[in-house]
């Protein structure tokens, strides 16, 4: 018997997918990777988390409060102040009531000179621990570094009623007393403080202040050189000491100073800064400038050190360079060098007006005058600022009379026609032998 099979495709048996279904299929895998990866290029963070979510993998865990504080010590023992105080800030934000730590976060931010920031800290600590005298101790430190010396005394004082064997208490008041002027308090408190505290090196720079303050410098210096001894990586003594070195016309052993605090920190302007200045007064004048650069480049901010590129570029006539350097200083107006800023900068533009007026003169050109006189003008109105600036200062007369000359010479200076008027100008009462030219 014959029997007829039936030829079409069981129900059950795949069936032969079409080219275009594959196609598609294709598209769409692509395509899902290619959001992913967007997702990862744009969204990272994200990836993370959701990877983290669906395999049960943890964020890289903050270390313990306790391994942060080593750490922190070990950087601080090493002169960095400021990797110190980050893992600090970490420690104490864990464990925000270890009196310890918080005192040492304190004092570490005053000798990163944020006392504002110890200050609140000390507040904390005296509201929590009323007893103890180290919330005292740190908040009367606070003060003198803010200058309120005569507020941080009471403050010191009732910390020894605590305890009177404290040596950070001391120190305190030792600072307080000499920046009140009341010299033997703060040589005896001083004294005091390194008896209590002689490993201490911030008892030993405390009293060397003091020491400084009444101008015994061989005793200064001998208890700047315990401070560095009792913590090799500490730098703020050793600026004082070369400080003091400079005054004695030690000067390299100054500069050998500078050098040890370049080798640990080889990015502090302030040394560099310090450094320029000693080999300007030795008479080296192309290293002075390059250790200025250095750190104008490395800190444009510092103002201290772009007044003095402006000073050495001004003295070897690179007017032009020297005027950009006096604008950084002018346009950060700073209370210790705006008026010198102001004048200097003055100055700088009417050399180069003058400059400019020569050169232009030379060469046959016309209209010189009138090409120079905005420059002209602006050293003008600069100088007229700075005058007026003098009228509420005291021990400014070699500044009067610098500026004085200034305005005297733009009046009657042909590069300057028509800038200026004659006026009689306040004669002071005392000057200093210095002279408007360059290398004032």
């Amino acid at each position: 018997m014959l029997v007829r099979r039936n030829q079409s495709p069981s129900f059950f048996r795949p069936r032969h997918k079409r080219p275009y279904v594959r196609w598609a299929m294709m598209l769409m895998l692509f395509g899902g990777l290619m959001l992913i990866g967007s997702f990862a290029l744009t969204q990272p963070a994200e990836l993370r988390a959701t990877t983290n979510r669906l395999f049960g993998e943890q964020p890289t865990a903050t270390p313990p409060a306790v391994s942060l504080v080593a750490q922190a010590n070990s950087l601080y023992q090493n002169g960095d102040l400021n990797g110190a105080a980050a893992l600090y800030a970490k420690a104490v934000e864990q464990k925000p009531n270890n009196i310890d730590w918080v005192f040492d976060y304190g004092q570490i931010l005053i000798d990163l000179d944020q006392p504002q920031r110890a200050e609140q800290l000390s507040k904390t600590l005296i509201q929590m621990y009323p007893s103890d005298p180290r919330g005292l101790a740190l908040r009367a430190r606070a003060l003198v570094w803010m200058g309120q010396y005569t507020a941080a005394v009471p403050l010191g004082l009732s910390g020894l009623q605590l305890d009177a064997n404290f040596a950070p208490l001391y120190e305190a008041l030792s600072r307080a007393y000499i920046g009140a002027t009341q010299w033997r308090e703060g040589l005896d408190y001083g004294r005091k403080a390194t008896e209590l505290g002689p490993d201490d090196v911030r008892t030993h720079w405390a009293y060397a202040n003091a020491l400084m303050a009444v101008g015994a410098r061989d005793e200064a210096t001998t208890e700047l050189r315990l401070a560095i001894q009792i913590q090799p990586g500490f730098v703020p003594p050793y600026f004082e000491l070369a400080f003091l070195y400079l005054s004695a016309n030690q000067d390299q052993d100054a500069i050998d100073l500078y050098d040890r605090i370049l080798g640990m920190q080889p990015r502090n302007v302030r040394a560099m800064l310090r450094q320029c200045e000693a080999y300007r007064k030795v008479g080296e004048f192309e290293r002075a400038l390059g250790l200025c650069q250095d750190a104008v480049r490395i800190d444009p901010t510092y103002i201290p050190a772009q007044y003095r590129l402006g000073t050495l570029l001004y003295n070897r006539r690179e007017f032009k360079s020297a005027l950009s350097a006096f604008q950084a200083c002018y346009d950060a107006n700073p209370a210790n060098l705006q008026l010198e800023c102001t004048y200097r900068l003055g100055l700088s533009y009417y050399y180069v007006a003058q400059t400019d007026y020569n050169t232009c003169v030379q060469q046959g050109q016309t209209q010189c005058s009138t090409s120079v006189k905005p420059n002209c003008e602006q050293a003008w109105s600069l100088l007229e600022t700075a005058m007026s600036m003098t009228q509420a200062r005291l021990n400014v007369e070699s500044d009067i009379q610098i500026i004085q000359e200034g305005m005297t010479a733009i009046v009657n200076d042909a590069a300057c026609q028509g800038v200026g008027r004659l006026i009689q100008l306040p004669t002071p009462a005392a000057t200093s032998e210095v002279t408007l030219e360059p290398g004032s």
